[in-house]
């Protein structure tokens, strides 16, 4: 039996330590790269492989993806945000997930830039 995945979760509670002090000011997935957001070039990505519904599990301290990115309306697809605790790991993005994905099948996405091709 084949299913087509329409879901994508994608994780971007982290810090961002590593890449402080910049990160302080502006999350590393909304950092600029070929003229919009990394995390941009994701949400492009997930386009292409025709996911529709995207889960963007967030940081209480980044209300900059939600305020960019929006109902996903402008990219022809449903954006939906859960807030993810601080610290919480890296398992927790699917917990967040739990119900929103309703035991249907899901991308588990991450936006780094060094796993991202960009035109």
């Amino acid at each position: 039996m084949s299913h087509t995945i329409t879901r994508a979760v994608v994780a971007t509670g982290g810090a961002g330590t590593k890449m402080s002090p910049i990160t302080r000011i502006l999350p590393k997935e909304m950092l600029p790269a070929g003229g919009k957001p990394i995390l941009e070039h994701l949400v492009h990505e997930l386009q292409a492989a025709q996911i529709t519904d995207v889960l963007f599990v967030i940081s209480s301290r980044k209300p900059q993806t939600p305020a960019y990115f929006g109902s996903g309306a402008a990219y022809g697809m449903d954006f939906s945000y859960r807030v993810q605790d601080d610290g919480a790991g890296p398992g927790a993005p699917i917990l967040a997930a739990e119900t929103w994905t309703a035991g249907q099948p899901f991308v588990h996405a991450f936006p780094r830039g060094s796993s991202t091709r960009w035109a």
